[in-house]
């Protein structure tokens, strides 16, 4: 008896292992697009990322800044968390490892700041670097130790998307980050973005209509 239960203890600790990725992941394609206030649309945002053998699903309630000035700096970097309201695990793929978990975490972009111009062009744009960690957990209480934890890393464009000028004052529907393999100078055309943060927003709706209808 006192053999069998060993053995059990032993295989729940090898169950209960964290996987843990030694080597940064980069993230080399996927867009983040984070409403503002004055869009009309409401967080949670949904999105995926990915990498070699990667590729990451989220959902954050984190928010973009509305407002820019003519002649003044514009800072768009943040931190973007993981929502922790979905009541159901999410199919998540890491160096080609599966897991269907609830993720804890933070992702920070940092973007150059930039002074916005005087005239209005659709989007301001500029590079951004990430840096971040996220962890997976079976349960939503993120109960024991986590199935993986991973280090991501990734570069790409971030854009603000600007809808009015109201006397110098730039009102912007988000911020759009976009990633690539290798540093991107080309400022996205504003007609792409404003297309691309329409089809991102059904799509986030759609997620949490899909994720309702499961609780």
């Amino acid at each position: 008896m006192r053999l069998r239960l060993s053995l059990l203890v032993a295989v729940s600790c090898l169950g209960a292992a964290s996987h843990a990725l030694a080597d940064p992941i980069e993230i080399t394609r996927g867009t983040v697009a984070l409403m503002s206030p004055i869009s009309g649309l409401d967080p949670p945002f949904g999105f995926q990322l990915f990498g070699d053998g990667t590729a990451i699903t989220m959902e954050t309630f984190a928010v973009a800044s509305g407002f820019a000035r003519a002649g003044e700096p514009v800072d768009l970097s943040m931190t973007v968390t993981p929502s922790q309201s979905i009541g159901h695990p999410l199919p998540e793929l890491l160096n080609g490892a599966p897991f269907d978990v609830f993720l804890t975490g933070a992702l920070r972009f940092s973007a150059t700041p930039f002074i916005a111009p005087a005239t209005i062009s659709g989007s301001f744009s500029t590079p951004f670097t990430l840096s971040g960690m996220l962890s997976g957990f079976s349960s939503r209480d993120h109960a024991g130790a986590p199935l993986f934890t991973a280090n991501l890393t990734g570069q790409g464009t971030a854009s603000l998307l600007v809808v009015r000028d109201v006397g110098g004052d730039f009102l912007a529907t988000g911020t759009v980050f976009r990633f690539s393999a290798a540093p991107v100078d080309a400022t996205p055309e504003p007609g792409t973005l404003v297309l691309l943060v329409s089809g991102l927003a059904f799509g986030a709706l759609s997620r949490r209509r899909r994720a309702t209808a499961r609780t």
